[in-house]
């Protein structure tokens, strides 16, 4: 039987094999689950091609609607009180109430955004409006809300033009005297403006009042919108101030403040200095007839007054199809 290997190592060879086998199936076994699982893990870490362009894709489309992605940001770095020093002669002051909330909040968007940092003072003329802005004061530094000293009116939407509407609107003459009186230069604005640049910087020269005409400022007869406005604490802008608060008080309650302002600067001229702000500058709602306007003027403009667009919901309308609603 010489050459025969012995029935004990063959079955011993053949243990060993098998085990060999096994031992090499659960390696395979275990690497290709390791590899699942790297793979998954990439996934995760490194999104592919197509879901970053995917992303980016909606976001340009997203910001497509809005004035100019970059300037659109509200910018990361609140205001110093240094910076809201800088204009501490002046007071930026608009008024509203619970129905016009939401335009007020769009405007000082507009505003922060630009970083001016100015003296933001907002009369709430009801308690809605009040809680609502005095919670939005770390938000926007500078910002002051004060409750109307003239009693709390209505918190809802008026009519403009209605007989509510003329009373709430006049209302706004006491508190730009009452700064006046104080020393303050009265940036005064009213919430359905929307702010592309800092208009600082035209408020310079020898003036007591500047406005906006409604009318060709060659015109003899200048009408001068109230909407955007600027007042120096000067003797003729006090005069013409208080005479103004004085009419709607009295001979002239059911008229619009506008009107009876215009009829005290005729009155008043030759001594009233009058400053005409470049129209250009500060267009007024009836620029939004042409639907390409902001993409093409916009960034020539300071301020744009949503007046000639009647009532509340034609302003949102308007303010959201132009990109320039920022809520």
């Amino acid at each position: 039987m010489a050459g025969l290997v012995p029935m004990a190592t063959v079955m011993a060879t053949r243990k060993v094999n098998a085990w060999c086998f096994v031992c090499s199936l659960l390696l395979l076994i275990l690497a290709a689950s390791l590899l699942m699982k790297c793979s998954q893990t990439n996934k995760n870490i490194y999104p592919n091609a197509n879901s970053k362009e995917q992303t980016r894709v909606t976001n340009a489309v997203k910001s497509s609607n809005r004035v100019d992605d970059a300037s659109a940001k509200i910018p990361a770095r609140l205001c110093t009180q240094v910076d809201i020093d800088r204009h501490a002669g002046t007071v930026l002051l608009t008024t509203t109430n619970a129905g016009f909330l939401d335009m007020t909040e769009n405007m000082l968007h507009s505003i922060k955004r630009l970083r001016i940092c100015p003296n933001i003072t907002v009369i709430a003329e009801d308690e809605r409006s009040y809680r609502r802005l005095s919670a939005l004061k770390t938000l926007h530094p500078g910002l002051h809300v004060q409750r109307t000293n003239l009693g709390a009116t209505t918190s809802d939407r008026l009519r403009v033009y209605g007989r509510t509407y003329v009373q709430f609107v006049k209302r706004r003459t006491h508190y730009i005297l009452r700064f006046l009186e104080d020393g303050y230069n009265v940036l005064f604005a009213d919430a359905d403006t929307f702010w592309f640049q800092d208009p600082f910087p035209d408020f310079r020269g020898n003036f007591d009042i500047a406005m906006r005409q409604e009318v060709n400022p060659a015109s003899l007869s200048p009408v001068f919108c109230n909407g955007l406005a600027l007042y120096r604490p000067t003797e003729n802008t006090l005069a013409v101030v208080r005479e103004w608060v004085r009419l709607l008080n009295t001979t002239h309650k059911k008229t619009m403040d506008k009107d009876v302002l215009n009829r005290v600067i005729q009155k008043r001229k030759p001594n009233l200095r009058m400053k005409s702000l470049d129209p250009g500058r500060y267009p007024d709602g009836r620029v939004l007839r042409d639907k390409g306007w902001v993409k093409k003027q916009a960034g020539r403009s300071a301020v744009l007054h949503f007046s000639h667009i009647f009532g509340y919901e034609g302003k949102l309308k308007k303010f959201k199809e132009n990109g320039l609603w920022l809520l």
